[in-house]
């Protein structure tokens, strides 16, 4: 079924936001997806993406049923994840969603908490939202805790780098 210009441009924008978040895998590596970070819960870099890649998850599913169920998360992140495999679960999960936006009706109603409706255009953006938040969080976990920023992040945001600071 043909999207709306509407729903391919906010499928665009995910595209866009998610290339931030495969720069900072990139950019970490291994070791760096394990460097301790201030903030209970998530306390690692792996642990953010392990997140994102569940609420997406999530998303998803809301995407296939028509009911937003938050409840389905993970309650806890091992942080114990390569970047090839976290890299993979990204490429499989964004082809697995873009699948399912392309083949939702583009006047789909999610049902959210209290039996909110919101339109498939609205679940794309809150989704791009919660992924760019993430990724503000680690650019801002960058500085403190002095890990290099990925290049093309520095690059596209017009950030300072570690070294100017």
């Amino acid at each position: 079924m043909s999207k709306t210009k509407e729903i391919q441009d906010l499928l665009t924008v995910w595209q866009e936001v998610r290339w931030n978040t495969t720069e900072f895998i990139n950019s970490l590596g291994g070791e760096g997806l394990k460097k301790e970070l201030p903030r209970g819960g998530l306390n690692t870099f792996c642990k953010h993406f392990q997140e994102m890649l569940d609420v997406q998850s999530v998303y998803l599913n809301a995407i296939k049923t028509g009911e937003m169920h938050f409840e389905e998360m993970l309650e806890g992140y091992e942080g114990d994840e390569t970047a090839e495999s976290l890299l993979k679960r990204i490429e499989d999960l964004d082809s697995e969603y873009a699948e399912a936006i392309n083949k939702a009706p583009a006047n789909l109603k999610i049902k959210w908490a209290d039996d909110e409706e919101k339109s498939l255009a609205y679940t794309i953006s809150n989704l791009s939202v919660h992924e760019i938040f993430h990724v503000g969080q680690l650019i801002a976990f960058c500085y403190a805790t002095k890990t290099q920023l990925p290049q093309p992040l520095v690059e596209s945001w017009f950030l300072t780098p570690l070294d100017e600071e």
